[in-house]
């Protein structure tokens, strides 16, 4: 029972923290019989009738026609529960599987192609039952084990989200179990006595993910503190601290000006004192609201432009400026605009300001009085750069 207690616990600061299931919520959620997808459907039951959170839950489990399936002992649990099981007849899945190993001549089966089609299945099946959210049983150790895979395969530091809103398909996944570790998920199962089901997948323990479970098992076998460390690490948006942040960004055409994202205390320092808003104390000034960014135009060491974004979504809206020569700021707005494009395109630049004719000559359209947008592309830039 402690056990249960605290994964329950995590689930709900999982909720409180990015809002995974709300009043009204109609969610799938999918269960492959492992211990994973057990305890995800076991948990939520007991969160529906302790949480006071009023939402439905439609166990979904699929046939992807994988030799030796059974669906009886899944059954009888889901049935023990109160609910009723939504079995698919997706037996095509394996038949496809098996043509993409021969064609692409692997030496098992693609889990991307398995991974995508099941996502697609159970959303037609969330559809079907008028589901607004689709529940997967990833869990902390998961997460982990994506950043790695990021990492290693992919070049990029990434993991899945908590929740992510699907808009082709007008369906949010949730990962109420992001918060638990794998030991709690097995050592939850054996206190409670529930079942779990071996999975008939043949790529089962021969993935590149398995390799992955391996490796990080023997660092925090060796480096004691690091798996809750690990955790911690996906959370901590205090203290992400990479390349990219520290980009010096030339002005293009410029041999001496540069631009850059201020996130160090004592560039910020430098940043308040160009706007003469310096307090005695400088550690004690409010210093970066999470939501804002703030950038400053540099003539070698020196600032000589700042602004200050809000941002939401692929919106950004200038929220301050101040500048000391109107053709370099001119400059400085269209390179930053240029890769803040690269990046989120296409995006849309918002200000407000009384300066009309000065926004309307570096290309902002007025939307309602004076609140004005950007939203060209690069090349459209390139030719007000040149006028």
């Amino acid at each position: 029972m402690k056990s249960l207690r605290t994964l329950l616990s995590l689930i709900r600061k999982a909720n409180k923290k990015y809002n995974l299931i709300e009043n009204g919520d109609k969610i799938a959620v999918g269960v492959s019989g492992g211990k994973d997808s057990i305890i995800l459907l076991y948990a939520l039951t007991l969160f529906k009738k302790y949480s006071h959170i009023a939402f439905q839950i439609f166990p979904v489990t699929m046939n992807l026609g994988f030799e030796n399936f059974d669906i009886n002992g899944i059954k009888s649990f889901v049935k023990k529960l109160g609910l009723d099981l939504i079995v698919t007849d997706s037996t095509n899945v394996f038949k496809i599987l098996k043509i993409q190993k021969n064609q692409q001549k692997l030496t098992h089966l693609p889990c991307s192609i398995c991974s995508r089609m099941k996502k697609a299945i159970i959303n037609k099946i969330a559809k079907e039952n008028e589901c607004n959210k689709v529940a997967f049983a990833h869990h902390a150790d998961d997460a982990i084990e994506t950043l790695f895979l990021n990492e290693i395969y992919g070049g990029r530091i990434a993991t899945f989200a908590p929740k992510m809103f699907l808009s082709n398909e007008k369906i949010t996944f949730i990962r109420p179990l992001v918060l638990c570790s794998e030991k709690l998920i097995k050592k939850t199962l054996k206190e409670e006595n529930l079942p779990s089901f071996k999975s008939n997948c043949p790529n089962d323990g021969i993935t590149k993910r398995a390799e992955i479970k391996e490796l990080i098992k023997k660092i925090t076998t060796d480096f004691k503190g690091s798996d809750s460390n690990l955790l911690t690490m996906l959370e901590n948006d205090e203290q992400l601290d990479l390349f990219f942040e520290h980009q010096e960004i030339k002005l293009e055409n410029s041999n001496n000006l540069f631009y850059k994202n201020i996130i160090n205390i004592d560039d910020y320092n430098e940043y308040l004192i160009y706007l003469n808003e310096l307090d005695n104390n400088p550690y004690n000034n409010k210093y970066f609201e999470k939501k804002l960014k703030y950038y400053a135009l540099y003539d070698k060491h020196q600032i000589i432009a700042t602004l200050s974004l809000k941002q939401a979504g692929k919106d950004f809206e200038v929220i301050s400026y101040k500048y000391n020569n109107y053709n370099d700021f001119l400059n400085f707005i269209f390179d930053l605009y240029t890769e803040l494009y690269k990046k989120y395109n296409p995006i849309n630049l918002y200000i407000l300001s009384s300066k009309e004719n000065f926004l309307k000559e570096i290309g902002f359209s007025k939307v309602f009085d004076k609140k004005y947008v950007l939203n060209l592309n690069p090349i459209h830039i390139e030719k007000l750069k040149k006028n």
